[in-house]
């Protein structure tokens, strides 16, 4: 599996000097400090992450997306304005290599973002899991009404 990927970085032009490849890591810890030594994560297109994302966004790693169309390229989309951050969130591929250039070029505005990106996240609408479930709640009591509604028109 690595031979075809090397293959592939190759046959990109990506100098395979500039690439990691990372062993499987003996637990939860281990895996989590890998984040410190990213710089700034780009999201996957067209399927976003949702755990990476959210893993990398706690451990104060930037996440730069691209929205799509549909469920699978919006994901990022809702992690990223959850926590604050629309200005993460690539129009189309130029607007992406503009957005990932722009944040790699600019050190100190990078380690600014990075320095406060857990407490953004922690205080989110993201962690808000008693305010999200109302909100599910309260959606789910809307849906009920309005199916009683429509089976009590359908039977007058």
């Amino acid at each position: 599996m690595r031979g075809r990927y090397e293959e592939r970085m190759t046959r990109a032009g990506i100098p395979l000097e500039r690439v990691s490849f990372i062993e499987r890591t003996a637990d939860a810890a281990e895996h989590l400090a890998l984040y410190h030594d990213i710089d700034i994560a780009l999201d996957t297109f067209p399927y976003h992450g949702t755990t990476t994302t959210c893993e990398a966004l706690w451990m104060g790693v930037p996440v730069l997306t691209m929205a799509g169309n549909d469920h699978r390229s919006r994901v990022g989309v809702s992690l990223l304005t959850a926590i604050g951050r629309p200005g993460w969130i690539a129009r189309d591929h130029d607007d992406f290599v503009g957005l990932v250039v722009g944040l790699a070029r600019d050190a100190t505005r990078l380690d600014e973002q990075r320095r406060g990106l857990r407490a953004q996240v922690r205080t989110s609408a993201l962690m808000d899991h008693a305010g999200q479930a109302q909100r599910f709640g309260a959606a789910l009591r809307t849906c009920w009404i309005e199916w009683c509604d429509r089976v009590a028109t359908k039977a007058a």
